[in-house]
């Protein structure tokens, strides 16, 4: 039986969450045509999340979890060591560092197992390169060598799937491309509850506290800007 993905598991109870918020202040919902509309819409789109999720799960039984296991590992110890570096490089103005890490961790998972092991190996290059300008932000050989036996396991669970570093199902493209409808219903969402937040403030505290969570990868403030390598440093 597929291990239950604890990712997909956290973004569907969020989700869930915001039905739910919709369905307990559906009298408010239905007096703004707009809102109704693209509520409608979510509901449709979340359920067509729902069949994609299970079509995906009944495609993986049977079939070895060690890949999906070993990526899932790769990942936990991975985001952290690129937060890591991601303050680092804004810091010293490297930016093609912060470009490369300024990855949000869902959408680490939505990439293909060539790119997550490209990746991967790319920022531990970078970490090891600026090992000691690293110290200050905890990072230590011991965990630099933790997340190459992450990379390690990850590539060879892709080798012995096959013989090769088999990309991800047309199964789960369908999830992520189902899913990714509901986010952009989300973020149409967000804008219209701009105009319930003064009327309503309980509904629109409601929905924020539903909406605002990791696994949805909702941003309620502006990320920061890459440093700029232009920029002359700052004198002490």
């Amino acid at each position: 039986m597929n291990r239950p993905n604890k990712r997909r598991e956290n973004t569907k109870s969020a989700l869930k969450s915001v039905g739910e918020v919709f369905d307990e202040n559906s009298e408010i919902v239905s007096k703004m045509s707009a809102l109704d509309t693209a509520v409608k819409e979510f509901g449709k789109d979340f359920a067509g999340y729902e069949v994609e999720e299970a079509t995906y799960n009944l495609e993986m039984d049977g079939k070895t979890s060690a890949k999906h296991e070993t990526a899932d590992t790769l990942i936990n110890v991975l985001h952290p060591l690129s937060r890591g570096l991601r303050s680092y490089s804004r810091k010293a103005k490297k930016a093609d560092i912060f470009e490369l890490v300024d990855v949000p961790e869902s959408d680490l998972e939505k990439k293909r197992d060539t790119e997550l092991l490209a990746h991967a190996k790319s920022v531990l290059k970078k970490a090891n390169e600026n090992a000691a300008d690293l110290v200050p932000y905890n990072v230590t050989p011991e965990e630099l060598a933790d997340v190459q036996a992450k990379i390690d396991a990850f590539e060879n669970a892709l080798k012995a799937q096959g013989g090769s570093m088999a990309d991800k199902s047309s199964e789960f493209d369908a999830l992520n491309n189902s899913l990714r409808k509901v986010e952009e219903d989300l973020d149409d969402i967000d804008d219209i509850m701009e105009r319930v937040k003064d009327k309503s403030p309980k509904f629109y505290d409601a929905y924020a506290s539903a909406r605002h969570v990791k696994a949805l990868g909702t941003r309620h403030n502006k990320p920061p800007k890459p440093p700029d390598q232009t920029e002359p440093p700052k004198k002490d």
